[in-house]
């Protein structure tokens, strides 16, 4: 089961009280993509594909997505197929930390069951 970090001043950071007076929507879908980047080991990438699963009404998804790029926010990077959460990696370990996590956990499991 992967994990996801959030910040707990999160809530009453500027951007969110922004973000919140815009759009509240918006920020269920920010938490959501944070997670399925988790989950999935995208560095903090979101293919557009995945954002609109992630909010499947086009009209609210394109209000959220404005209210997350908009430059006094700016909790996301709009690229031509993918959107990327600003400081991601800052609160998260990389894909690869992750799977060198996991190696070193297999490891330590081989050698105490040889035990």
């Amino acid at each position: 089961m992967a994990w996801a970090r959030i910040d707990d001043n999160f809530y009453d950071h500027p951007k969110v009280i922004r973000i919140w007076q815009r759009n509240p929507a918006a920020l269920g879908l920010h938490v959501r993509a944070i997670a399925y980047c988790a989950r999935h080991l995208t560095d903090g990438l979101i293919p557009a594909a995945a954002v609109e699963s992630l909010s499947p009404l086009q009209r609210d998804r394109e209000e959220q997505i404005a209210a997350l790029v908009d430059e006094q926010a700016w909790y996301w990077d709009e690229g031509t197929e993918t959107f990327a959460i600003h400081d991601f990696l800052d609160y998260n370990p990389t894909k690869a930390d992750r799977d060198e996590q996991k190696e070193k956990d297999r490891d330590r499991k081989r050698r105490a069951r040889n035990q």
